[in-house]
């Protein structure tokens, strides 16, 4: 799977990662790039980069009927990047309850509502690939962000039955599992970041060599190499955190 001559549409693609995988598709040669963000408007820094190959798209994932017609209005695509996601801070005994839900809504369901619609796209090209953003927590849960990881996790399930059913569709499916991230969504943690553009330059790496799990930066890659010998050791260690 080559990004090279490829159609894409990227989700959340206003900022940090999905900004980030915007312009690394068009250094790769991609032909053309649909960008999607809530908020229409805040796309257009990115457009401005490349207005003939970057197009603009209003998407809200969790709204279905919005994303069926985009799908409607998208059906040259064969890269599907699902990078959309929201991340809620706090106890998930104590605090508010909503917060999980809309966790859940976005990175859970949201997601799901994007492959559901995409998938009969997809289908109709020789060759093609979904790509979705989880996180290292999708493997183990860091309960500072307890409703956040069960989403992320809940998606990570999620990517494993829709690779089983994809599987002699010739649709590619590969998870992604970014540690922190420079980006907005990671600002107030106070850690070592990596850089949203290496992130995303190791994403479309991993989606041209067929991997199907990335891990596109050192901690990431650190914690996968923690979960494989032993996942309770990650476990106590997010457990600190």
């Amino acid at each position: 799977m080559q990004i090279n001559n490829s159609i894409l549409l990227i989700t959340g693609a206003n900022r940090g990662i999905g900004k980030s995988l915007v312009l690394q598709s068009l250094e790769k040669g991609a032909n053309k790039i649909y960008a999607t963000a809530r908020n229409i408007d805040s796309l257009n820094e990115i457009v401005a980069i490349n207005p003939q190959k970057i197009i603009p798209i209003e998407l809200d994932i969790t709204d279905r009927q919005q994303v069926s017609d985009v799908a409607n209005k998208t059906n040259d695509i064969n890269i599907l990047i699902n990078n959309a996601g929201i991340l809620a801070v706090g106890s998930i005994i104590d605090d508010s309850l909503e917060m999980v839900i809309r966790d859940m809504d976005t990175n859970y369901f949201g997601t799901l509502n994007m492959i559901r619609s995409f998938v009969p796209v997809l289908k109709n090209n020789s060759e093609s690939a979904i790509a979705n953003l989880l996180s290292i927590v999708s493997l183990s849960n860091m309960p500072v962000l307890g409703g956040y990881s069960a989403s992320k996790s809940a998606a990570f399930s999620m990517t494993q039955a829709v690779r089983a059913e994809l599987i002699d569709k010739n649709i590619s499916v590969h998870s992604i599992y970014p540690g922190p991230v420079d980006t907005d969504m990671a600002k107030d943690f106070e850690m070592e970041k990596a850089s949203p553009d290496d992130v995303a330059l190791n994403i479309l790496n991993g989606i041209e060599n067929g991997d199907e799990d990335i891990f596109p930066d050192q901690m990431a890659s650190q914690c996968h190499q923690m979960w494989e010998n032993n996942p309770k050791d990650l476990e106590k260690q997010f457990g600190t955190m």
